[in-house]
């Protein structure tokens, strides 16, 4: 039983950039900041998506937390709304 405890703590703890969802803690600032970056621009997420040259759904699946956002859509999406790339995970 020691040797199954220590084992989950390993995991809690060379692991701590996942949650229960499995998205990465940097997959979950970006989705935060995209939100972000969407309401400032003050276009609907459908204007953002059809700018930005991909499906609404996606954005949709991103921002509920169903889809991890790849890097190549944020890419898309951050040139769009004329914004660094890096703003996503600050």
């Amino acid at each position: 039983m020691h040797y199954i405890l220590n084992l989950a703590f390993a995991k809690y703890y060379f692991e701590p950039t996942t949650y229960d969802s499995g998205m990465s803690l940097y997959a979950k600032r970006a989705v935060k900041n995209l939100r972000k970056m969407i309401v400032d621009s003050g276009l609907p997420s459908a204007k953002v998506a059809m700018g930005a040259g991909i499906h609404e759904a996606t954005i949709s699946k991103y921002l509920s937390g169903q889809r991890e956002p790849k890097i190549s859509v944020l890419e898309k999406i951050a040139e769009f709304l004329k914004r660094d790339f890096q703003d996503y995970f600050r």
